[in-house]
């Protein structure tokens, strides 16, 4: 199945909203030619959450429990935590309760082995799923042992290893796994996004091509190339019956769906100007000089002068679900988070209930990259001051707004 963006474009313009409270638009919901179009605004909600002041969990600290690298973390049904470790090419399997571990894997490229550990994902009944973008591998764990390994297909050639999302629950495995092109060939003046394939993987090794995607924007001018500073890339999350894709240029994202129902667009009236100001572009390049050694200054301000500015910084910079299918939607990063390597500021959060049509705002505190949403609790990374990982999963309050 092939879905045309071209389609989707031309619906948007055409979406219309229905009104609550006067003249405020606040959730609306219009059908057309299949597509259902969703349209809510940010600045306004009818309710807000909040975080705990601590984890109810910080997991990372102990002796025997140490992370190198955290790639990816989950909250299993059962109550344990899977860890992806990218240092050591392990899944680390935690009990919080007990402070039980299991370590399954390792950095080689035997069958019990990793190279490019990048996802872990929860596959109900005890099993977890790992993905090894450099082997292309998706393995499944099960009681201690390496119970499956699926070669996954290789899609399109590009520089950036490819993406995975597995859709949770209902019995059957269905993966979609997306390609992002990196920097051109042939070097040119300004900003460049390829573009790839997202393709759904079923269990019975059918292959459907579902849309294209843009990669990263990035830059090859002056003899240097990269990614380009507040550029736009494409963001996957898998929900309960499909998959979300937003391209971080534009406020809206879509889910296209496993089950007959049309496919679903959300668009979002964003709360404040996405304009990116020159102000904010000598903030971002002094302080990159600032933390380069004093002979390496000189290089910042060349490479400023090569590096593309986007007209605008990115519309969001995170998208989830949670266990009631509802969308999570973050702020846009800093760049300079991993630019610095610095602990990444409170993200904002707009999180879109369908069933019951509310939207709520809300913040993740200092230092947490969220991962995951299960129930009443958030997973995520938490980065010290002096840059130590460790996952902090917290319980997330919710009340009206007055």
């Amino acid at each position: 199945m092939r879905i045309s963006r071209l389609l989707i474009g031309c619906l948007l313009v055409t979406s219309a909203a229905c009104e609550r409270g006067g003249d405020e638009v606040f959730y609306s919901v219009r059908d057309s030619v299949g597509i259902q179009i969703v349209t809510v605004d940010a600045r306004q909600q009818a309710e807000t959450f909040r975080v705990d002041d601590d984890p109810e969990w910080l997991i990372g600290h102990e002796e025997e429990v140490q992370f190198h690298g955290i790639e990816d973390a989950v909250l299993l049904e059962c109550g344990k935590l899977a860890v992806a470790d990218g240092s050591q090419q392990q899944v680390i399997v935690i009990d919080p309760e007990s402070g039980n571990t299991e370590r399954w894997g390792g950095a080689g490229d035997g069958p019990e082995e990793f190279r490019g550990l990048a996802r872990v994902f929860d596959l109900g009944e005890g099993r977890i799923g790992a993905y090894d973008r450099l082997r292309r591998r998706f393995v499944i764990l099960e009681g201690g042992a390496f119970l499956e390994a699926v070669s996954l297909p290789t899609i399109a050639e590009t520089q950036d290893p490819p993406l995975l999302e597995v859709l949770p629950g209902q019995g059957q495995r269905v993966m979609y796994l997306a390609a992002r092109a990196g920097l051109p060939r042939t070097p040119e003046q300004g900003a460049y996004r390829g573009s790839g394939p997202v393709v759904r993987v079923h269990a019975a090794d059918q292959i459907d091509t579902l849309t294209m995607i843009a990669g990263n924007t990035t830059f090859a001018a002056q003899g240097v190339g990269g990614p380009v500073p507040f550029g736009a890339t494409t963001l996957l999350a898998a929900g309960q019956d499909g998959l979300w894709i937003g391209d971080t240029a534009h406020e809206e994202v879509s889910l296209f769906r496993e089950s007959p129902e049309p496919l679903k667009v959300v668009r979002w009236v964003p709360a404040e100007s996405r304009d990116l100001t020159e102000a904010r572009v000598d903030a971002l390049w002094s302080a990159l000089e600032s933390d380069a050694p004093e002979q390496q200054r000189a290089m910042i301000g060349q490479l400023q002068q090569a590096t593309p500015v986007p007209a605008t910084v990115p519309a969001f910079g995170a998208i989830h679900t949670d266990a009631r299918g509802g969308l999570w939607i973050g702020s846009p990063v800093p760049p300079e988070v991993q630019m610095l390597q610095m602990a990444p500021p409170p993200q904002e959060w707009l999180v879109i209930d369908f069933e019951s049509e509310r939207v709520a705002r809300g913040m993740t505190p200092e230092g947490f990259r969220l991962l995951q949403v299960t129930g009443e609790k958030l997973v995520g990374i938490q980065v010290d001051a002096l840059g130590v990982e460790t996952v902090a999963i917290y319980r997330v309050l919710w009340q009206e707004e007055s």
